[in-house]
């Protein structure tokens, strides 16, 4: 299996294989959304009407905390511009009365 380089935990350096990291880096994340998520439900989170996601730094996938699944970055987008797009027609619709 390919090494990464040794990691630095302090003054110890280890190194550890491609699989463990990628594998430990996936239930940090699962847990992190997980936990996220039941904050965001329990705090009635859902109440919100405008789009809610949760995503690390850097990271093309994002958590749907309203539809509770995964979605990539460009869904993220098109679901804010469709929300964007329904607010303002709505509050153009509700000033022009």
């Amino acid at each position: 299996m390919q090494k990464l380089q040794s990691l630095k935990l302090g003054y110890v350096q280890e190194p550890i294989e491609k699989a463990a990291f990628v594998h430990l880096f996936e239930v940090e994340t699962k847990t992190i959304v997980e936990w996220f998520a039941d904050c965001w439900n329990k705090a009635d989170g859902k109440s919100i009407t405008s789009p809610a996601n949760f995503s690390f730094h850097d990271y093309d996938p994002c958590y749907d905390l309203h539809k509770d699944k995964w979605i990539s970055d460009g869904d993220k987008w098109n679901d804010l511009i469709m929300f964007l797009s329904f607010f303002k027609i709505k509050n153009t619709y509700q000033c022009s009365i």
